[in-house]
């Protein structure tokens, strides 16, 4: 019989299980070994498992305390070697391949690598796997497509029922479930695919218990979790020996760490004998799981995991993508309803606002009631408790500690008064409260019962000791049991407590501030009529204009506010899907071995991260204005900086003839400093790519000195270069953001006009400051001085290469050899234009600009013209019309490829006469179906 107990008893107990160090379980799963070595010159072996042997060929009491450079061969050495280089450049673990000797004969190993505690850590897995996942590559294809693709619904849960199906047809695991958590940490399974042997959990809940506080930490921190055998005996660390005893290894991001006794007892209890977990997160907090279980042991390969640790990304950045677009509708709506509201504060004062601000702010949230304080006065609409209750619930909230937007559903748990009010106070969303409460907007929801279907009891899960105190166990039964909630109302969705963060920004302070102006101004015109009688109808016009006018300044510097906030959120949000894009790019990489196809990937990575610079160009504006951008204190030399320009820049610079000339002493070079390099790196590349940038000919040269000072180091830098100088006239715009010096210029030579901006204002971040001078016709000088910190010099490792793929075969197989003229004035687009199109069969011709497209187009005849829209001297619309208008491809189907994806952009092209319209980046196989449609047409 399930002993009773107090709530005070269940919290203790809930407590205990949350202290358990499951990260110092001190061993592994028996199918892996692992090796943690000292960092350093000797990497001395300080700890091991007790089955090293098995992936090494070498006995646990001949590896602890031997140098790792004794156990591996020479090319097995160079591996681990870069593995912990591409740990310490990415601060995330790796994984790789490497080859070992096993009683004679080569075992090919699978490598995790990490940092714990300041050891090196390998885990070592025999990479025997590759039969286990069949048609992985193909399943992968076919799940990446069905979770990207545009068909793919909408709807929460019919995508989440793909996630489930998709996964499982991929792994073959025996069941597959979407597990969401709620505020309170319960999950429930939203989405499950199974064999009919699996238990059905469908709809189920499962308490926060089930999953404990440490637990969860470490789902966040690993995205994958992997069990293979539940009934498989784990193996031991042991560490060498020594004076001190070793302290138990923190294997936090350890890939084959032992679960805890009591979840493998758990997994038993439910039938499970193996399972690999995937994380999906928002905003850096765990949104939920998807859990895949197996009825039978089962082993996995490393490009299943690979593959699973992709499959958690794309659905992370799926659920932020909904989330965004319920926020943004949300975010609309509550815009409209303040700008109304905000048009006719002039004239009328806050009791004739509130029910025109109330009842849409009520429906916006679909609540039951609302609350507005404003200024200290309350007021209410809809169905709110008694105005004694009211008055009690804000003096509650003015005396909590926190200051973020409060969110509850079970209102009556935390002030027993409102228990009788259920049917419109059982739950209540408030901006964020503060003592006295002069202002706030309080949402309230009535009750909405529900049944709730829980999988087991969760008391069955508590035994008590000899002492008499309670603990939790796994629960030996999972049977469905439903218990009645009352008292609480329907969740607040995460969209929801974000529109009350941006409400409570800046409503009730705007009303506010009305308030006390409309205030002052009586009191202003009742003294006025006292002492000036006489005032004329001329003199009340100029003060009523001042009021205005001060109204509307409050109004603008609030939009500048509200522009910052949305242009961070839009940043963020396209930032999640591009990194996607990069990531799948690396995968593909890593899996092709072609030199020449691995070219084309790694320019596709160039364009990719191009726009990733523009979004980090508008989200860094964004966060300055916002006073929310923080710098990053790392170690770091200038060399490692310089040679990031050099890289990046240097070959540009070739290509237009110019001399390119970084100097830096080697004693400079070599310094260890310490602060944010890739800010740094943000300022000088933009310096030297303006200067490269605006210069025919000549030279560009960088200087870069270090001087010593009291508080730490003194950066200065000068780039110098020949090109067309900036007239005096213009350089008080210079560093004004999205201006250019000559607004002429950015079409002729590109540029969003934000770099300078942006670059000044970090240089001021860092205690510096950047200043110009220059000479129309003679080059410019740009001076930068920063200030930095002291350190220690380290080395730094290089980013992963990232790649695509492509498909061609329709276009080869039924259109072999037409000829294309390809007019795009930006090298890597040709590049990339004529190598796809070549590769499809297709003769190709390239031109450089508008009035070249016109002249090939009447010297011959084309099956197919690309014409980029925005050239240089003639435009592409302009050609477009030109070659309709009197040349042998007037009737040639024509594609517009441009970066403008706006509809008015695609009207404009099939009004210049185009035939269809591809918004860069083009997705080869939409270019290749686009030609195959157009040419099926004529």
């Amino acid at each position: 019989m399930t002993p009773t107990m107090s709530s005070e008893a269940f919290e203790q107990a809930l407590q205990a299980c949350a202290a358990e160090p499951i990260h110092l379980i001190g061993h592994v799963q028996p199918h892996a070994g692992l090796l943690a070595f000292e960092r350093g010159d000797r990497q001395r072996v300080v700890q091991a498992s007790g089955n090293i042997a098995d992936f090494i060929g070498r006995p646990l009491a001949e590896v602890l305390g031997q140098p790792l450079s004794e156990l591996f061969d020479g090319p097995s050495r160079a591996s681990l070697a870069a593995l912990q280089e591409r740990c310490a450049a990415l601060g995330t673990p790796v994984a790789g391949r490497l080859q070992a000797r096993v009683d004679g004969s080569p075992v090919a190993l699978i490598v995790h690598f990490y940092v714990s505690a300041g050891c090196g850590v390998l885990e070592l897995e025999r990479n025997d796997g590759v039969h286990l996942h069949g048609r992985l590559d193909e399943l992968l294809l076919q799940t990446l497509d069905a979770l990207l693709h545009p068909g793919t619904p909408d709807d929460g849960d019919a995508y989440f029922d793909a996630v489930a199906h998709r996964v499982r047809e991929l792994t073959g695991y025996d069941s597959v479930m979407v597990y969401r958590f709620d505020a309170d940490m319960d999950g429930e399974v939203i989405a499950q695919s199974r064999v009919p042997q699996a238990q059905d959990f469908l709809g189920m809940r499962f308490p926060a218990s089930d999953i404990p506080p440490q637990a969860r930490r470490l789902y966040t921190i690993n995205l994958v979790r992997i069990v293979a055998d539940v009934d498989a005996e784990p193996c031991a660390i042991v560490a060498a020996p020594g004076p001190v005893p070793a302290q138990p290894l923190d294997l936090s991001f350890s890939a084959v760490r032992s679960l805890s006794p009591i979840h493998m007892e758990y997994l038993r209890n439910i039938g499970v004998q193996a399972s690999l977990v995937m994380s999906l997160l928002q905003q850096g907090r765990l949104w939920g799981l998807v859990a895949c279980h197996h009825l039978t042991p089962k082993r996995v390969s490393m490009a299943v995991r690979e593959a699973a640790i992709v499959i958690s990304r794309l659905v992370s950045s799926r659920l932020a993508e909904l989330q965004a677009l319920a926020h943004d509708a949300l975010t609309t709506t509550a815009t409209q309803i303040t700008a109304e509201l905000l048009q006719h504060m002039p004239d009328q004062a806050v009791p004739v606002l509130q029910h025109r601000l109330l009842p849409p702010l009520q429906a916006l949230m679909k609540a039951d009631g609302i609350i507005g304080v404003i200024d200290g006065a309350v007021f209410t609409h809809g169905r709110v408790p008694p105005a004694a209750l009211v008055d009690e619930l804000l003096q509650w909230l003015g005396t909590r500690e926190d200051r973020a937007v409060l969110a509850l559903e079970n209102l009556g748990a935390h002030l027993p008064a409102l228990a009788a009010h259920v049917n419109c106070a059982a739950g209540m969303l408030c901006t964020p409260p503060e003592p006295g409460m002069p202002n706030a907007i309080i949402w309230l929801r009535g009750e909405r019962v529900r049944t709730v279907r829980w999988a087991g009891h969760y008391r069955d899960g508590l035994v008590r000791n000899d002492a008499g105190n309670f603990r939790l166990k796994p629960r030996k039964s999972f049977e469905l049991w439903t218990e009645a909630w009352r008292g609480r109302c329907e969740p607040w969705t995460p969209a929801e407590l974000g529109v009350a963060t941006l409400l409570a920004m800046e409503l009730p302070e705007r009303l506010a501030q009305k308030s006390r102006l409309d205030a002052a101004f009586r009191k202003l015109q009742r003294q006025e009529g006292e002492l000036r009688l006489h005032r004329d109808h001329l003199e009340e016009r100029v003060q009523q204009r001042t009021t205005e006018l001060s109204i509307a300044k409050e109004l603008a510097e609030s939009a500048n506010r509200a522009k910052s906030t949305f242009l961070a959120n839009m940043s963020h949000e396209l930032r999640t899907p591009l990194h996607g894009i990069l990531g799948m790019t690396a995968l593909a990489l890593r899996r092709n071995a072609d030199e020449a196809v691995r070219g084309y990937l790694q320019k596709s990575e160039q364009t990719s991260q191009r726009l990733l610079a523009l979004i980090n160009d508008i989200l860094d504006l964004s966060k300055i204005e916002a006073e929310r951008l923080s710098l990053d204190a790392l170690d770091f030399t200038l060399r490692e900086v310089v040679d990031g320009v050099d890289h990046a820049l240097r070959e540009t610079a070739a290509a237009k003839g110019l001399t390119l000339d970084l100097q830096l002493s080697e004693r400079d070079a070599g310094r260890g400093l310490r602060g944010d390099p890739l800010r740094l790196g943000q300022i000088l590349l933009n310096l030297v790519g303006n200067a490269v940038k605006f210069t025919t000919r000549g030279s560009v040269t960088l200087t870069l000195a270090l001087q010593d000072q009291a508080d730490g180091v003194l950066l200065s830098a000068q780039v110098r270069d020949t090109g067309i100088g900036i007239d005096a006239a213009h350089l008080p715009r210079l560093f004004t953001a999205f201006e250019q010096a000559d607004p002429s210029m950015t079409r002729r030579y590109g540029g969003s006009g934000l770099g300078l901006a942006i670059s000044r204002r970090l240089a001021r971040m860092m205690g510096g400051d950047i200043r110009v001078e220059s000479t129309p016709g003679q080059g410019s000088t740009f001076f930068l001085q920063v200030h930095l910190g002291h350190a220690a010099p380290r080395g730094r490792g290089r980013a992963h290469e990232p790649a695509w793929t492509q498909a061609e075969h329709q276009l080869r197989i039924e259109h072999a050899g037409i000829h294309v003229l390809v007019a795009e004035d930006e090298p890597i687009s040709q590049e990339v234009s004529k190598c796809l199109l070549e590769d499809a069969g297709c003769v190709v011709e390239l031109v450089a600009d508008g009035h070249a497209a016109v002249a090939a187009a009447r010297h011959k005849a084309f099956d197919i013209i690309l014409m980029d829209v925005q050239m240089p001297g003639l435009n592409g619309l302009a050609a477009t019309q030109r070659i309709r208008a009197d040349t042998p491809n007037r009737d040639t189907p024509i594609i517009a490829t441009t970066a403008n994806a706006f509809d008015e952009d695609l009207q404009d092209c099939l009004a210049a006469g185009m035939d269809a319209h591809l918004a860069k980046p083009i997705q080869p196989e939409l270019l290749f179906e686009c030609i195959v449609r157009l040419l099926r047409r004529r």
